[in-house]
């Protein structure tokens, strides 16, 4: 399991406490290495964190920018994932 992966099984678990500030550490590692891959999956999780979080608009930048790299670097799948997890983050209940 990646370290990405894994601190979002922390946010998953109740753990964002935990899990926000290694997901940010690793955002900003992977960016120093040119890494957008790594990028996108930490913005991802760091997105949904905020959701979890109750945070919507942060929610929505993170996982819009996730999508944004998503696509630059091909990967449609994820590309459509994103964009779908961005409609539900916003949404209003």
């Amino acid at each position: 399991m990646s370290s990405t992966a894994q601190y979002f099984h922390q946010v998953v678990q109740g753990d964002a406490d935990t899990a926000v500030p290694l997901l940010e550490q690793s955002y900003a590692l992977a960016t120093q290495a040119g890494d957008r891959y790594t990028q996108a999956e930490a913005l991802r999780h760091l997105g949904i964190a905020e959701h979890f979080a109750g945070h919507l608009e942060a929610a929505r930048e993170r996982l819009e920018e996730s999508v944004r790299l998503r696509k630059k670097i091909g990967l449609p799948a994820g590309v459509a994932a994103e964009e779908a997890r961005t409609q539900m983050a916003t949404a209003r209940h």
